[in-house]
């Protein structure tokens, strides 16, 4: 799936991530080192793909007509209903 979102500069991703912090949930993706994704008021339902050391899926930064797009794909066949993961790197 494709992970969306506000696309804003790292700048304004520190300061919704110090806000994040406090709320101890944080949905922001960095894509280039200018920009970041923050899906918390305009993403789609892979905000809520959680991190894990042993993931399940993988994502990818992908550039589109000059877009970045956040790419999420499947490491292996996943069973329906499992829950899916990514590693954050962070």
């Amino acid at each position: 799936g494709e992970s969306i979102g506000e696309v804003v500069t790292q700048a304004e991703a520190e300061v919704r991530g110090k806000k994040c912090d406090r709320m101890d949930q944080s949905y922001l993706f960095n894509i280039t080192t200018e920009h970041a994704v923050d899906a918390s008021r305009l993403g789609n339902k892979t905000k809520f793909i959680n991190n894990s050391g042993t993931p399940n899926c993988v994502s990818k930064v992908l550039f589109v007509n000059g877009d970045s797009r956040i790419g999420l794909f499947a490491k292996f066949n996943i069973e329906a209903q499992a829950e899916l993961f990514f590693d954050y790197r962070y």
